[in-house]
């Protein structure tokens, strides 16, 4: 039975280096601390698809299908109208002053109880119910470019 390192065995057939001189080792080991400058070979780019560039362009300038752009705005609409709802009412309620971690720190009650901050969360709350109906107002379908067919 012949192991791996003994006589007979497949190793052994190898080129051995010479003695202290283990190339593998060596290449390993550097004694600069910064890479080595020698050029290296560049890598070998494999594409994922075999079409040219103009078609490959095309294909990534295509807008999403109608239903998934229809859907997107409509819930851009819901989220930045309730969102801002709930940001211009709740400055004004008193779940906004006296909650746990108010009530543990007065300086910050204090601030956020001014009528100046309250306004001012209200205002971001309105303009994010303003943008959402810019949205939903302004939206338009993209369609994509009709192409003409490909003649094979």
């Amino acid at each position: 039975m012949d192991f791996e390192g003994t006589q007979g065995s497949p190793r052994d057939e190898r080129q051995t280096p010479a003695a202290g001189e283990d190339s593998r080792i060596q290449s390993e080991v550097s004694s600069s601390p910064y890479p080595d400058p020698s050029p290296s070979k560049p890598a070998t780019v494999i594409p994922i698809r075999a079409t040219d560039s103009a078609s490959r362009k095309q294909d990534d300038d295509d807008p999403p299908p109608v239903w998934m752009q229809r859907t997107n705005i409509v819930m851009k609409f819901l989220i930045c109208v309730w969102l801002g709802m709930v940001v211009s009412v709740l400055p004004w309620t008193p779940a906004w002053s006296d909650n746990s971690l108010i009530l543990s720190l007065p300086k910050l009650r204090a601030i956020i109880t001014t009528d100046f901050v309250k306004g001012v969360i209200t205002g971001i709350g309105l303009i994010d119910i303003w943008i959402g109906i810019w949205e939903a107002v302004h939206y338009r379908d993209q369609r994509p470019v009709p192409r003409p067919p490909v003649a094979n």
